[in-house]
């Protein structure tokens, strides 16, 4: 059975694949105040995590709900996706690669001076321990903020699990996940190309202890091909945790037909995801996820 259902934060940062206008003016929408009533009504309907990117401005509405509504944030799971890819185009842009890269090293890294010549000596035979060190960085507010009982996994950003296949750099896979061990945090990967990361991950037996992918009827983002998606997902269900994101198809579809799809696969499936701006909506399909592929479902959100 689904074990998880988690609220998404698309809607909150005005992210759609089909229709960005609609997305954008639905973020606009998403004030502070509605942000909270959508996760309340989540709740309601089921909710029980809030998988999210670390933009800003979920950084602001976790940190409200930590100081305003702790009750909320203690009955989530949360599920983290690093990096914020667009944050660092935009501050490339702004001051160049090389300024870039010298102002992360400062928030990274040991500020002592005498540290510093060791330091960059590492980073420059282990690329990957800088890496580290970034996504780190970028998680340290968020983790300041939310109980650590509750962060349940880091997820790699899809440009990141891209590099990381294009390029095989395993070992960069090994550093980062030791290095979230080391902080009580496990690893997993999101693409859109999960059966090419199937492969890759068996092939260079990796195991990451999570993997979020989009998984809906129409194949939309299912790559290499929706049947291959399916069958990686038979595959891989059985020792990772899938995270099935995008179960709408961008809205193409209604949430009955997500479910009928998805109820052949929730021995494998692990978490489902859904968001909205509007909390009548996001309870209602909250809702009907829980009462179709939630094992015991009515019992765990009342």
């Amino acid at each position: 059975m689904v074990d998880q259902l988690l609220l998404g934060d698309n809607s909150f940062i005005g992210v759609s694949h089909l229709a960005q206008d609609k997305a954008r003016e639905e973020a606009k929408e998403a004030g502070l105040e509605n942000k909270i009533s959508v996760i309340e009504s989540a709740i309601a309907g089921g909710a029980t995590g809030f998988t999210f990117s670390t933009y800003e401005s979920n950084l602001a509405l976790l940190k409200h709900l930590s100081t305003s509504r702790e009750d909320l944030l203690k009955r989530l799971q949360y599920y983290i996706l690093v990096p914020h890819v667009q944050s660092y185009v935009r501050k490339a842009n702004i001051a160049g690669t090389t300024s870039l890269l010298r102002q992360e090293l400062s928030n990274a890294l040991p500020r002592a001076s005498f540290l510093w010549d060791a330091v960059i000596s590492s980073l420059r035979l282990k690329p990957e321990n800088f890496a580290a060190a970034l996504l780190k960085a970028e998680l340290v507010p968020y983790l300041k903020i939310l109980p650590k009982e509750n962060v349940a996994g880091i997820l790699l950003h899809e440009v990141l699990t891209e590099l990381v296949m294009a390029f095989d750099l395993p070992d960069l896979v090994t550093c980062l996940e030791g290095s979230l061990q080391r902080s009580g945090l496990s690893l997993g990967f999101e693409t859109r190309n999960f059966s090419h990361l199937c492969e890759y991950i068996s092939r260079r037996e990796l195991r990451p202890k999570y993997l979020m992918t989009p998984f809906n009827p129409l194949g939309y983002q299912m790559a290499r091909s929706k049947e291959a998606v399916e069958k990686a997902v038979d595959s891989l269900g059985k020792n990772a945790k899938i995270i099935a994101i995008n179960v709408l198809a961008s809205g193409a579809i209604d949430i009955n037909q997500a479910v009928q799809y998805i109820r052949r696969f929730k021995d494998t499936i692990y978490a489902v995801t859904s968001s909205s701006t509007k909390p009548s909506r996001i309870r209602h399909n909250f809702q009907t996820l829980r009462s179709d592929l939630v094992e015991g479902s009515y019992s765990r959100a009342e």
